[in-house]
């Protein structure tokens, strides 16, 4: 019971701080914790979530193994339409990631194949 009141006291403070500094301070603070390291773990995920979403990085969370686009809630990111999809993989290839887009039936899913982006291209100077 107390390890579930310190994980939605933290997660909830990580939810309001609107500051990366901020949360890196809170990130040594869950580090430090003597909290089992299930917890530890999906508060760091959460914290890196919000960084992200501060910085306006594209999140990325392991499913089934692999890592990828996840939307606000950790859930993989899924498009209905195959332009969208394609879209956004492009968009996140620009930005240096390498994805791959994943079909299933009727849906489409990026994956992220290399776990932090190459030098985007955008950077080239060209």
């Amino acid at each position: 019971m107390e390890t579930n009141n310190y994980y939605t006291h933290v997660s909830s403070w990580i939810k309001s701080y609107r500051n990366a500094d901020a949360l890196e301070w809170l990130r040594r603070f869950v580090s430090n914790s003597y909290q089992p390291s299930f917890i530890k773990q999906k508060l760091q995920q959460e914290i890196d979530w919000q960084v992200a979403g501060i910085k306006s990085k594209p999140r990325f969370s392991v499913v089934h193994n692999d890592l990828y686009l996840v939307d606000n809630d950790g859930l993989p990111e899924v498009h209905t339409n195959q332009l969208n999809a394609v879209c956004k993989a492009t968009e996140l290839r620009l930005k240096g990631y390498e994805v791959q887009l994943m079909q299933d039936g009727n849906f489409y899913r990026i994956r992220l194949m290399n776990p932090a982006p190459v030098t985007p291209i955008a950077s080239h100077g060209h």
